[in-house]
């Protein structure tokens, strides 16, 4: 078999794989908690199909395109350093990585899915470039969520809290410092590549992959974090709004709160999109929880399984959804390609692949 043909095979491998893998774990996810889901059906039944109501999933619905094509457009431009790419083959390869990132640990999967959509760079920098973007998604999280405590800690007294006084300034402490941590790291990283550059330099190969930091600037991060800053704000609004369609009525300051805790729970609770479903309706309980302590409201009974509710919506349409989406696109991903033989030349690089 020549090598072509194995190549071939091992990609129409890896996508049945990837594609069968997908679609167990929504079916897994479907079937475990099929009294969660008839629950869920059945205050669907018992709501009001309004015009608001109607009108309301479908902005939900249309805000998850625009969540992804922004993350596009912030890849487009990210890769764009490397390699001009379409707005649409960016977005291609983010649907891509949707899907193999639903089967993989805290999504990292999400990295390999996007890169092989790609001619030119090779698979290690475009990783490196596309972590660039998770970083400053990460960080966006992270502001948010502190913001969220420092805002319900001042609103709100905290010896109101069941835990002594001392441990919730330690987790306010915790994510405040590892928040300035991560925000010195990213806006910093062509800096911090300068410091080890001459340890970098006396190896080639970590050389060729690494010195695609150069290629920012604090412009260009500041540009991909508010584009991250963005994308936060779009699916942190669509949580809002199956909220209130669901009748979980707080002041708007708190329930963003609520909800940007929610996301740092998601955020620094490792597991697998596609089975984070449980995770995030603890974490969500978790923080309404604390939040009636806090303020001392009296919660409705119903409250808990309608904040399943929404978490479990907004996993259906943002994650789910999504993942059927990029298991049609996958079939354009070449995880393996034929090597092209390149002169080594005299500086330890490739002719024909220093910019790639």
């Amino acid at each position: 078999m020549s090598a072509t043909k194995l190549y071939k095979s091992f990609n129409r491998g890896i996508k049945i794989i990837v594609f069968v893998l997908a679609y167990y774990f929504i079916f897994k996810q479907l079937t475990e908690r099929e009294v969660h889901f008839n629950t869920l059906a059945e205050m669907f039944r018992g709501a009001h199909f309004s015009l608001y109501f109607t009108g309301a999933m479908v902005l939900v619905l249309l805000l998850m395109l625009v969540n992804w094509g922004v993350e596009s457009r912030k890849w487009q431009f990210l890769i764009g350093k490397n390699e001009k790419i379409s707005w649409m083959t960016s977005l291609t390869g983010v649907f891509g990585g949707v899907t193999i990132s639903s089967i993989t640990p805290n999504r990292t999967g999400e990295y390999l899915g996007r890169v092989f959509i790609l001619k030119k760079t090779h698979p290690v920098r475009g990783i490196l470039i596309t972590m660039v973007g998770s970083i400053s998604q990460l960080f966006a999280t992270l502001l948010a969520g502190t913001a969220a405590m420092v805002y319900l800690f001042v609103k709100f007294p905290v010896d109101t809290l069941v835990w002594p006084p001392v441990y919730v300034i330690a987790a306010i402490g915790s994510v405040v410092l590892l928040t300035v941590i991560l925000a010195a790291f990213y806006f910093n990283i062509p800096g911090l590549y300068g410091k080890i550059e001459t340890w970098i330099q006396r190896r080639p190969l970590v050389h060729r992959f690494f010195n695609v930091f150069l290629k920012y600037n604090r412009k260009d991060l500041a540009l991909v974090w508010g584009w991250s800053m963005v994308r936060y704000g779009v699916f942190s609004f669509q949580l809002y709004i199956l909220l209130r369609v669901l009748q979980i009525n707080f002041p708007f300051a708190d329930m963003m709160a609520i909800i940007a805790l929610i996301f740092l729970g998601i955020t620094l609770i490792p597991s697998i999109a596609l089975a984070e479903l449980p995770v995030r309706g603890s974490v969500a309980i978790f923080v309404l929880s604390i939040y009636a302590q806090l303020s001392h409201v009296q919660i409705p009974e119903d409250a808990q399984m309608k904040m399943l509710a929404a978490t479990s919506i907004l996993w259906l349409i943002n994650i789910v959804l999504p993942t059927i989406i990029g298991s049609f696109v996958i079939s354009k991903l070449s995880f393996f390609k034929i090597k092209k033989h390149h002169k080594r030349t005299a500086g330890g690089t490739w002719e024909g692949m220093k910019d790639q």
